[in-house]
């Protein structure tokens, strides 16, 4: 078993289960009111006591305002917050969404030419959940079935307690999707989607999202040793998106959406990305679209209460051939951004390079404008974008490539004219070639999470606004 230590600034948690002493929980204090002992709600988890007194952090709280003075649900006692961090292998994919933080990596059948004899990947994704300032293991999310090289983990996204992951290389790199849900006990598989018409190399779950009781699901056609975009001649498929919808009892198929031009050699990827925003819009990155051929597009679908309908194409005027436009996408509160893998520099001379576009959802919500276009920081930029996650005014890029494969974090917080501010570079003191630090990033809009390839995933908050009275001094 994969036993992870996640370090905290207030003690040590074991990623495998940590034993509670029992004891007797008849409250006697009991602040919270939820007819349990204060001591057992710590003890057990389900209070915060990032002070230590023994008093739960809900309770200091609500008992004064000025425990908290931006409200932001930390004590600022315990301000600013000691990075977290971990160690182990899970580092090649995250995300964060609300209180929870999902780390993996996809176990790749064609991973470093591994033999045979080599263990497989662990088949799982290691899931924490935030209690106050620490981050504690809250299980995680493992599938019924066996099958040890199926890419489970290349995507993932959450809704409520559903999470949905990809594995697009099952069955032959047909793919699947595996639907969990977060129930009394724990993470439970409750469903498995597979392609309607399953074909090798569609890549079924290469992207996933969810929204509400949508599902979307992303088949690019990508034959999966293909580099960057798909500008070879002959036909190749263009890819598609399947959209499921819950009828009250299980996920079904509703619609299958595509758009390639087999007259220019299709292989547009569509699919690649995906997002469902709010107001029925549905984005779809097609980084091999063109022309100029693999200069890339996103479309956007909405739905018409029937249907989804073609509603509008995002592509930008910087984006030349092979500029791989689309290929991931993040989404939060009426603003998507976009990275481009090779798009024009800073001048003419400057060579392609990574960038991150953001676009805002228009005033009558029927298209999108660009409002910022953001590029490295670092001279001789390398993959700047190749992981990324928008959450309300805090945007995160990873750079894992740069300086020798050092890698660097970039982190962004928005304007007033929704265009976004670099407060932060960061990599950890110690960092050598190789290390790829932004393999993975993930932010829910006040911490944000980072990983180094096969080293370790730091946890930091991050205050957007440190001087919640606005005497000039840090209030933390």
């Amino acid at each position: 078993m994969n036993i992870r230590v996640l370090l905290l600034a207030y003690g040590l948690v074991m990623a495998s289960g940590a034993s509670v002493i029992a004891q007797d929980c008849t409250p006697v204090s009991d602040c919270n009111l939820n007819n349990q002992e204060d001591s057992c709600d710590i003890a057990e988890g389900l209070s915060g006591d990032c002070d230590q007194n023994g008093i739960p952090d809900e309770c200091q709280m609500a008992e004064s305002v000025m425990a908290d003075c931006n409200m932001n649900g930390l004590l600022d006692a315990c301000e600013p917050v000691s990075p977290s961090a971990t160690t182990g292998t899970a580092t090649l994919r995250a995300l964060m969404e609300g209180e929870y933080l999902f780390l993996n990596d996809p176990a790749d059948p064609d991973e470093d030419g591994a033999p045979a004899e080599d263990p497989a990947a662990p088949r799982s994704i290691e899931v924490y959940k935030r209690l106050g300032t620490s981050w504690n293991s809250d299980g995680s999310l493992t599938p019924a079935d066996t099958d040890s090289e199926d890419g489970f983990g290349a995507s993932i996204a959450m809704s409520g307690s559903l999470v949905v992951v990809g594995a697009p290389n099952k069955n032959g790199n047909t793919g699947a999707v595996y639907v969990f849900e977060r129930q009394d006990l724990g993470w439970v598989q409750t469903q498995l989607l597979e392609p309607e018409l399953s074909t090798a190399d569609d890549q079924f779950g290469f992207s996933v999202d969810i929204s509400g009781s949508t599902i979307a699901i992303g088949a690019p056609q990508s034959p999966i040793e293909e580099e960057g975009p798909v500008t070879g001649g002959g036909f190749t498929p263009g890819g598609y998106v399947e959209v499921w919808s819950h009828n009250g009892t299980i996920f079904e198929r509703v619609s299958t959406i595509t758009n390639t031009d087999p007259l220019n050699g299709g292989g547009e990827e569509v699919g690649s990305a995906l997002q469902l925003t709010e107001n029925n819009w549905l984005m779809i990155g097609s980084p091999s679209s063109g022309p100029p051929g693999g200069a890339g597009r996103v479309f956007g679908y909405r739905f018409n209460g029937t249907d989804w309908e073609l509603a509008t194409e995002i592509l930008t005027t910087d984006s030349p051939q092979g500029a791989a436009f689309g290929t991931s996408l993040s989404w939060s509160g009426g603003t998507l951004a976009v990275t481009s893998q090779r798009t024009l520099g800073a001048s003419i001379d400057d060579p392609m390079v990574g960038a991150v576009y953001t676009f805002e959802l228009s005033e009558d919500e029927s298209s999108w404008v660009q409002a910022d276009r953001l590029i490295s920081s670092a001279a001789n930029s390398l993959e700047f974008g190749a992981s990324m996650q928008l959450s309300g005014d805090m945007l995160v890029v990873g750079e894992p490539k740069v300086d020798s494969a050092q890698g660097l974090i970039h982190l962004y917080n928005r304007m007033a004219d929704d265009t976004w501010s670099l407060v932060d570079t960061i990599r950890p003191a110690g960092t050598v070639n190789g290390d790829g630090v932004g393999t993975a990033v993930a932010t829910n809009g006040e911490w944000i999470a980072y990983s180094a390839d096969g080293l370790f995933t730091n946890i930091e908050h991050r205050e957007i606004i440190p001087d919640c009275n606005a005497n000039g001094a840090d209030d933390r």
